[in-house]
C-alpha cells in the first residue's frame, strides 16, 4: 500500500452511498441556495465513471474533462470527454477517447490543460509501460483537434518507473512556449517522485527532463498537487509526504510546500517554504495558487488542531505570505471540523481566486447530507476571512463528493465536477451562478 491510500481509503468509505431518509433530502434541498445547476450527468457508459479532475474551457466555450474509471461499455480504464452548450440551455457530450489500459494509459486521475492551439493534455496514473510497474507506470497524453473533425490522440511520454518517475496523479501546467510541467508520485532516483518537464522536439515527439527528484526526509516526498509558476518563472507545488515526521496521521511526514528556482547553470534548486506539522495541516493533495499580491493559498486533506475525523484531523485552508527576510508566513484561514458537519470537511482539490481576492474551493464530505460543499472565504477588514457555504451537495441529482478545484468563466460563474451522484450516480459537471 502506498502512503496515499489511507486518505483515499478513508474518503472512499465515507463517499460510499447510503440510503438517505426523505427528510434529509428535503432539508438539503431547501438549505442550498438556488445557484447550482447540473450541466451534465456522466452516464457510466462510454464516458466512464467518477470524474476525479476538474474541467477546462476552450475558446468556443466547450468544457473538457476526464472520468477516472471505466463505464459499462467502451474501454477499460477511464475516458476523456467534451460537453458543449446547446440552444435552450442543455449540454451535449462527445467522448473523445476511452483508455485501453495499454500503451495509451489507464485511470486519468487528474483533469486536463489546453494550449493556445486548442490541444488538450493530461496524465494517466497507470497503464503505459507495463514492465516497469505492475499496473503500468503512467502516461502523459495529448489530444489534437483534426481539420475534418474528431481528435487525434498520442502518448507524449510513458513513464518507466525509474529515474523518469512513475504514477502521475496530478494535472499538467503549460508555459508560454508550450512546454508541459508535472509531477509523479513515485519513481525518481530515490523512489519518492519527481518534477518533470516535457518539451516538443524536432522529431515531432516530446523529450522529458527531470527537474527535481525528491529524496524524502525534510525536502518532501510524493508530490501530489498541480504546479504553478510565479512571475519570475519559479515553480511551486506540494508534496503529500516528507518534511515534519511528527504527524498523528502518517509516519512518513506531513508534507511540504516547495519552490523550484531555475539557476544560472540551468539546474533547478528546491527550497521548502513550509513544512506541515499535523496540528496545522497534513497530507496536502491539492496544489497552491497565487493572488495578485504574491500570496499562496492551498488546502490540506487532513490535519488540524482538534484532531477530529477519527483522529487525523478534517483538513484546512491556509495562506503563505512572502517576507523580505526570506521565510514565508503561514496563516490558517479555516480549519474544518466534523463537529461543524454542515460546513464540510476533507478539502482535496485546488483552490480558485476571483478578482476581489475571494477564495473558492470544495470539500469532499460534510455539508447538509454529508456529500460535500462549495465554499467561499472572503477577506475581512480585520485580516481574517469569512467562511460561507455556497452550495451543499444533497445527492438528490445535483452530484456528490467533489474532489477537484473549480474554474471561472468570464461572467463569474464557477464550473466543477463531482465524482459521484447525478442522474446515473456516476458523477456530474456543475455550474455555480452568483
Amino acid at each position: 500500500m502506498n502512503r496515499m491510500d489511507p486518505v483515499m481509503k478513508k474518503s472512499s468509505l465515507l463517499f460510499a452511498f447510503t440510503l438517505l431518509t426523505a427528510s434529509c433530502l428535503i432539508m438539503a434541498a431547501s438549505a442550498a441556495a438556488q445557484t447550482e445547476s447540473v450541466l451534465f450527468s456522466i452516464t457510466g457508459r462510454d464516458d466512464g465513471s467518477s470524474p476525479r479532475g476538474g474541467v477546462v474551457f476552450d475558446a468556443a466555450g466547450n468544457l473538457y474533462g476526464t472520468s477516472e474509471y471505466s463505464g459499462s461499455n467502451g474501454g477499460c480504464c477511464g475516458a476523456v470527454w467534451e460537453i458543449s452548450p446547446m440552444p435552450g440551455g442543455s449540454w451535449s457530450e462527445t467522448v473523445l477517447h476511452t483508455f485501453s489500459g495499454k500503451a495509451d494509459g489507464a485511470t486519468p486521475f487528474a483533469g486536463l490543460v489546453s494550449d493556445a492551439s486548442g490541444n488538450i493534455y493530461g496524465t494517466t496514473s497507470y497503464g503505459g509501460n507495463l514492465s516497469g510497474c505492475s499496473s503500468g507506470c503512467g502516461v502523459v497524453f495529448g489530444l489534437s483537434p483534426q481539420p475534418g473533425g474528431g481528435w487525434k490522440g498520442s502518448e507524449l511520454h510513458q513513464f518507466s518507473g525509474g529515474a523518469d518517475g512513475a504514477n502521475p496523479w496530478t494535472s499538467l501546467t503549460v508555459d508560454a512556449a508550450g512546454n508541459l510541467y508535472g509531477t509523479t508520485f513515485a519513481g525518481g532516483a530515490s523512489g519518492n517522485g519527481v518534477v518533470f518537464k516535457l518539451t516538443p522536439n524536432s522529431h515531432g515527439g516530446w523529450t522529458e527532463t527531470v527537474l527535481h527528484a525528491f529524496t524524502g526526509g525534510n525536502e518532501g516526498a510524493n508530490p501530489f498537487g498541480t504546479l504553478v509558476f510565479d512571475s519570475a518563472g519559479n515553480l511551486y507545488g506540494t508534496t503529500s509526504g516528507g518534511g515534519n515526521t511528527a504527524c498523528n496521521y502518517f509516519e512518513q511526514g506531513c508534507g511540504v510546500v516547495f519552490q523550484l528556482a531555475l539557476q544560472s547553470d540551468g539546474h533547478w534548486k528546491e527550497s521548502v517554504i513550509h513544512a506541515f506539522n499535523g496540528k496545522y495541516g497534513d497530507a496536502p493533495q491539492g496544489g497552491v495558487v497565487f493572488d495578485a499580491a504574491g500570496n499562496l493559498y492551498g488546502t490540506t486533506a487532513v490535519g488540524g488542531e482538534t484532531n477530529g475525523c477519527d483522529g487525523g484531523g478534517c483538513g484546512l485552508v491556509y495562506q503563505l505570505s512572502p517576507t523580505s527576510s526570506g521565510p514565508w508566513n503561514f496563516t490558517e484561514l479555516r480549519e474544518f471540523k466534523d463537529t461543524e458537519f454542515n460546513d464540510g470537511f476533507y478539502p482535496i482539490g485546488n483552490l480558485t481566486l476571483d478578482g476581489s481576492g475571494n477564495v473558492y474551493g470544495t470539500t469532499s464530505e460534510g455539508g447538509d447530507c454529508g456529500f460535500g460543499v462549495v465554499f467561499q472565504l472572503a477577506p475581512t477588514s480585520g485580516g481574517g476571512a469569512k467562511y460561507t457555504v455556497i452550495h451543499s451537495f444533497a445527492c438528490s441529482g445535483d452530484g456528490a463528493a467533489p474532489l477537484a478545484g473549480m474554474i471561472f468563466d468570464s461572467s463569474g460563474n464557477l464550473y466543477g465536477t463531482t465524482s459521484q451522484g447525478g442522474a446515473s450516480q456516476f458523477g456530474t459537471v456543475f455550474r455555480i451562478t452568483p
